[in-house]
């Protein structure tokens, strides 16, 4: 048993508590409670729906320990039952701060949640639920909170998706495997330190705010801005190749504006989707480019329930240096669901730049395929990965050398072939706030009929990404 309060509006309200229950004596005008017969009262109290009465037992514990969980609790529920959500809300992460890791914090957040729900403020709302799941006592708890996120979302005109990743890098600055280079009219020439491949740590994050203009039963818009950004740390071997480099000067970032509306296009496919995109970006922190881009795309449901997405793409391209041109591209993927839960997704595209300048127009065709496992391998959620692309540009600036003569080759064309490799391991048991991270260990290489271009690339990334 705790000890007596003594304090006079313990008394007052039991007095209140008394006069407000059937049949109690009148002749109560002064009762003195423990603290665990109080908070009984007051709880027996809110499950007898006297709201009120509940809301200012909880306030007298409080008056005793402003950090007093089970008041806090209580006065929340009350105020949730008197429907002052504002309020609510406060009480609720009071009494999150107030309780220790476990299931106590996952109730309090859920009913944070519920508050902010209550009143509109849906992405409050969103971001408790991802605070519940810190303290998800089963399977089946941590389920029903991503269920009510995604309630949420659907009814939350407004969005916002993170991601942001660490990724150790063989070759950050796509730095060149050849020694030399042959320019035109001229002979083999060696290169400059800072045109060889740079070790270091790519450090990446990404930021999606999203705002649904119009939805009903069959199409929805919506207006999109995107920011991203990277930046380095070059390795000590880097640094001792170039004393001079900075792994700010390879930084870049980008800003991204679109409409995209989204329909149920009848009887011809399941989901149609176009957009029109406009955005910068920058390089070392300077303008590099700018485009506007109009994209589309039809999904196709098939009858073994796998589907196939055709999509379309046109970008006009503006450069520092004014130079402007359009790239197009069209593509098709397919992504199929296995029996034994497993998923394979195959793509094909092709893309061409439209220009007459050196080394940037070309024609190109590309293939992907993905595996990803669905049971878990030692506890990780395991995909794998092939990419490959081959470009051919109509006309290049560069030449190779004769490897028997040591003579400069000219080319009119050039061709790239580019293939990667990765596998990809997420760890849900590290999950946090509802992001899991993702290790990801990829090769890719770069073969070109001018040395100039050749390219290979070791990364070992590490990101994190919303599980749901």
């Amino acid at each position: 048993m705790g000890l007596p309060f003594r304090a006079g509006p313990f008394r007052a309200l039991a007095l209140v508590v008394a006069l407000a229950t059937p049949g109690a004596a009148l002749a109560q005008s002064a009762v003195q409670f423990t603290l665990p017969q109080m908070r009984t009262l007051a709880i027996e109290t809110l499950q007898n729906g006297a709201a009120q009465e509940a809301l200012a037992l909880a306030d007298a514990l409080l008056l005793r320990d402003p950090a007093d969980q089970t008041a806090l609790f209580i006065r929340t529920e009350a105020l949730l039952m008197l429907e002052q959500y504002d309020a609510a809300s406060r009480a609720a992460a009071a009494a999150f701060r107030a309780s220790p890791p476990g299931d106590a914090r996952f109730n309090a957040a859920r009913l944070a949640a519920l508050a902010h729900s209550h009143v509109g403020r849906d992405t409050s709302a969103q971001i408790w639920l991802r605070r519940s799941l810190q303290h998800a006592p089963n399977a089946q708890a941590r389920a029903g909170a991503i269920e009510d996120y995604n309630y949420l979302r659907q009814h939350n005109p407004f969005s916002v998706s993170l991601s942001f990743g660490i990724t150790p890098s063989s070759n950050i600055n796509g730095g060149t495997n050849a020694t030399t280079v042959v320019l035109p009219l001229g002979t083999p020439t060696d290169l400059s330190p800072d045109t060889f491949a740079f070790s270091g740590l790519q450090i990446a994050a990404n930021v999606g705010l999203s705002y649904r203009l119009h939805n009903d039963d069959n199409s929805a818009t919506f207006a999109k801005f995107r920011l991203n950004g990277r930046t380095y740390v070059l390795s000590q071997d880097t640094l001792a190749l170039d004393p001079e480099a900075s792994g700010n000067d390879y930084s870049d970032a980008g800003v991204t504006f679109s409409l995209t509306h989204i329909w149920q296009p009848n009887n011809f496919a399941d989901r149609g989707t176009v957009e029109l995109a406009t955005g910068l970006t920058w390089y070392d922190g300077d303008f590099y480019t700018r485009f506007v881009r109009a994209s589309g795309g039809l999904d196709f449901q098939l009858n073994n329930n796998s589907l196939l997405n055709i999509s379309a793409m046109a970008e006009l391209l503006s450069k520092y240096d004014n130079d402007a041109y359009w790239t197009t591209s069209i593509s098709a993927r397919y992504i199929a669901p296995l029996g034994n839960g497993d998923r394979l997704t195959l793509g094909f595209g092709l893309r061409s730049a439209l220009t007459d300048r050196a080394d940037s127009g070309y024609d190109g065709f590309n293939f992907s395929a993905n595996y990803r496992i669905a049971e878990p391998v030692a506890g990780l959620q395991i995909s794998l990965g092939l990419n490959g692309e081959s470009r051919d540009y109509a006309y290049t600036n560069y030449g190779t050398v004769d490897p028997q003569t040591g003579l400069a080759i000219y080319s009119v064309d050039r061709e790239d072939q580019r293939l990667s490799v990765h596998i990809s391991a997420a760890i849900p048991q590290a999950e946090i706030y509802g992001f899991t991270p993702t290790v990801t260990l990829e090769q890719s290489q770069t073969w070109s009929t001018i040395d100039f271009f050749g390219r290979e690339d070791l990364r070992v990334g590490l990101t994190w990404n919303s599980s749901f």
